[in-house]
C-alpha cells in the first residue's frame, strides 16, 4: 500500500507576502471558499491580523474571495447533492458568519418546485424504509427525519396532509 507523504504544515514568516498570497490563491481556486474559511486558513497559518486585511481585500480585488458566490454555490450544493432543506442550509451559512442578504439571495436562487420534489423523494423514500405499522408514529418519524433535514415545517404537513392516504394504506 502506498503510504501518504506528510503534509507540510506552512508557517508564515516576514517577507513572505507573495509566497502567503500564492497559497490563499491556489486555496481559494481549489473550491469556493468565504472569508470565514480564510481568516481560519490564516490562523493556521499564524499570518498576522495585521497583513489578513490586506490580504483579504487582494483577494476579493482578484475575484478568489467572493462571498455572494461562495453562498449561492453552497446552498446549491448543499440542496441538490445532500438534500438539505433551506433552515440547514441558512444555519450552516450563518456559522461562516455570511451576510444574511446573502443567505436570502441564495436561498431565494432555489426553485420552489424542485424544493418540494426534493422533500417529497427523501419522505417517499424514508417511509418505504420505515417498519412502523402506526400511522402517528409513521408519521411523527417521517415529520423528524424531514425537519433534521432542514426543511420547514409547514411544507413538511403539507406533504404528510397530501399523502396521508398513502401512510395509512402502506
Amino acid at each position: 500500500m502506498k503510504q501518504r507523504k506528510a503534509k507540510e504544515l506552512f508557517i508564515f514568516e516576514a517577507g513572505k507576502e507573495k509566497v502567503l498570497m500564492l497559497k490563499l490563491e491556489q486555496f481559494c481556486a481549489y473550491t469556493e471558499r468565504c472569508t470565514a474559511d480564510v481568516l481560519k486558513k490564516c490562523r493556521e497559518w499564524k499570518v498576522p491580523a495585521d497583513i489578513m486585511e490586506s490580504l483579504l481585500a487582494e483577494l476579493r480585488e482578484n475575484n478568489f474571495l467572493n462571498d455572494e458566490r461562495y453562498g449561492e454555490a453552497f446552498a446549491r450544493g448543499k440542496f441538490r447533492l445532500k438534500g438539505w432543506g433551506k433552515n440547514k442550509i441558512k444555519a450552516a451559512l450563518q456559522t461562516k458568519s455570511v451576510q444574511q442578504e446573502t443567505i436570502s439571495s441564495a436561498l431565494n436562487d432555489i426553485d420552489e418546485n424542485e424544493y418540494f420534489r426534493k422533500l417529497d423523494i427523501l419522505l417517499q423514500r424514508k417511509n418505504q424504509l420505515l417498519k412502523e405499522t402506526d400511522p402517528y408514529k409513521r408519521r411523527t418519524k417521517l415529520f423528524q427525519y424531514a425537519a433534521q433535514k432542514g426543511y420547514e415545517s409547514g411544507l413538511i404537513l403539507r406533504w404528510l396532509d397530501e399523502q396521508l392516504t398513502d401512510l395509512q394504506t402502506d
